[in-house]
């Protein structure tokens, strides 16, 4: 089984954003034979997202506000714990 390496929250890393429009907040991750991540991000503004060629993406909005998005030109909406699937 793969060594999982769980973060504390006072040693958390906040990231920017590759677009600069929020930040993430690793919460967990795999090992380097094992690549995952689970990760709280916060949305500063409206943009698109950022590229992860080859990476299988699971999306979950935790606000009671939900979420708008669009995808391949069509508004999507996700309600609070709605999870959305797509690639990189």
């Amino acid at each position: 089984m793969a060594e999982r390496v769980v973060l504390r929250a006072a040693s958390r890393p906040v990231v920017p954003w590759r677009n600069g429009a929020g930040t993430t907040t690793v919460v967990a991750e795999g090992s380097a034979s094992c690549s995952w991540r689970v990760s709280v991000a916060t949305i500063s503004r409206s943009a698109p997202f950022s590229d992860f060629a080859g990476v299988d993406r699971l999306l979950m909005p935790l606000s009671e506000q939900g979420l708008d998005l669009v995808v391949d030109g069509r508004p999507v909406r996700r309600e609070a714990f709605e999870v959305l699937a797509f690639a990189g």
